[in-house]
């Protein structure tokens, strides 16, 4: 049941969820503004539990951007707080990034 979508898709779904931010075209009266960490929820419910959305999507735990986890980043084990981190914050990571005690 999973559709082919781009990042740029599931970016614009988690804006609007997160923001409110409709697509061009798009008018809802209300639309939703959910936060950016609740509407990545909702997304990883879409991945996980209805297959609506393919689970190569993730949210960055460090600046909270949508990436592809096929084309970068990386998942850190045993973490509390950060575990999936995107190619933007890998480049520009200082060692704390890798140091399991501050994550």
């Amino acid at each position: 049941m999973e559709k082919e979508l781009t990042v740029e898709q599931v970016e614009e779904f988690h804006n609007f969820l997160s923001s409110g931010e409709q697509p061009e075209g798009m008018q809802v009266g209300r639309p939703p503004k959910v936060g950016k960490k609740v509407a990545f929820t909702i997304i990883w419910y879409l991945q996980e539990h209805l297959r609506i959305i393919p689970d190569n999507f993730e949210m960055c735990d460090r600046c909270l951007r949508i990436y592809d986890s096929w084309g970068e980043g990386i998942y850190l084990e045993g973490r509390k707080r950060i575990n999936h981190v995107c190619g933007n914050c890998i480049t520009n990571a200082d060692d704390k990034l890798f140091d399991k005690e501050n994550n």
